[in-house]
């Protein structure tokens, strides 16, 4: 079975499915962890050198110019971690306790992290052999000029969404600066997060397509990270018009789930990045030393702890140590819950300036 396809099995409504499902994905890990730690400890020695090599204190400025960080550094990346876990983690704690009180356990397991019950689309509600006739529907709603762009891409085969056996896991887009045309592509296997992704990378696809009158080739993509607000602003401008994809009642929940995803997603960029500076602030470290660093950092443990995110696709970023945070929750289900999470969450109602 392909990884991706795989994934979708963390949805099923059986816990034992679930908990197969995860155990067969990351066993290879497991296995192998010793000799992924000695890859990591090389590609951090020949990092430290390549800093060293251009007179830097460690690789952390090399690595900020790389990704174009030119107008702010690693003191303000460390303010947005504190804020995360002051405003962010508090309510997602609050909201791994609804959850697993519903599930009937007082710890959310990392099989459980995205099986929300009353509220999880079955596995396959996306139908993947209709999904761009779907989407085509969807972009001609929200604007005429993205419409005409995604037909475009439909019509010279620019766009491959589907997994398939053998096929590289994970999405992106990338352009062809000969013939000013970019290409999306994607591993959709039916589940609600493959529109999540094909929005995603529409609203890459839509920015470049409609740089390329640029002349300066390097100045047609925004940076790395400024990039990503035109594919999340896509994925939120389509919220509203998801009955192209789903029924009225399903379309509502994957609202919701949208909103649950965006929220646990800023937690658990902050356990990576910090990691990521603290590694780089240690260079030589041991695997046991990375390893006693993540477990007796607060900080990591308190966010890892509420609100970890299973693995979910290959281009999810990872933590490398060895001993990642903790997999479950250490906060206790509440006395008493609503019935489910369709009811205790408020939908994401359209609003009037977008189309309905």
């Amino acid at each position: 079975m392909p990884l991706p396809e795989a994934l979708t099995l963390f949805e099923e409504p059986a816990e034992a499915e679930r908990k197969a499902a995860w155990e067969a994905v990351n066993q290879w890990t497991f296995a192998h962890g010793g000799e992924l730690q000695g890859f990591y400890s090389e590609l951090l020695k020949r990092r430290n050198q390549i800093a060293l090599n251009l007179k830097e204190k460690n690789f952390i400025p090399v690595g900020y110019k790389k990704m174009q960080r030119i107008d702010y550094g690693p003191e303000e990346v460390k303010r947005f971690r504190a804020e995360i876990k002051k405003y962010v983690v508090p309510v997602l704690s609050a909201f791994r306790k609804k959850q697993a009180a519903l599930l009937g356990r007082e710890t959310v397991k990392p099989w459980n992290m995205l099986y929300y019950p009353g509220l999880s689309l079955a596995p396959h509600a996306v139908k993947v052999d209709r999904e761009i006739e779907d989407a085509q529907r969807l972009f001609d709603r929200l604007n005429p000029h993205l419409g005409s762009r995604f037909r475009d891409m439909r019509k010279e085969g620019l766009i491959d969404p589907v997994n398939r056996p053998n096929k590289v896991p994970g999405a992106f887009t990338t352009n062809f600066d000969d013939t000013k045309k970019a290409f999306a592509y994607c591993n959709s296997t039916g589940s609600w997060e493959d529109i999540a992704t094909l929005t995603h990378e529409m609203g890459h696809a839509f920015q470049i397509s409609d740089s390329m009158w640029i002349d300066p080739i390097e100045l047609r993509w925004p940076t790395s990270e400024a990039a990503e607000i035109h594919s999340t602003a896509m994925e939120y401008l389509t919220l509203p018009l998801l009955t192209e994809f789903f029924k009225a009642e399903d379309a509502a929940k994957f609202r919701k789930l949208r909103m649950i995803d965006g929220l646990t997603y800023l937690p658990y960029i902050a356990v990576v990045d910090e990691f990521q500076h603290w590694v780089y602030e240690h260079p030589g470290q041991t695997p046991a030393e990375r390893d006693a660093a993540l477990a007796r950092n607060t900080t990591w443990g308190s966010i890892s702890r509420a609100t970890r995110r299973p693995r979910r696709s290959a281009g999810s970023a990872r933590t490398t140590s060895s001993r990642t945070p903790s997999t479950t929750s250490t906060t206790r289900s509440p006395k008493r819950a609503p019935s489910n999470f369709s009811s205790s969450i408020k939908p994401t109602m359209p609003r009037p300036w977008l189309p309905t």
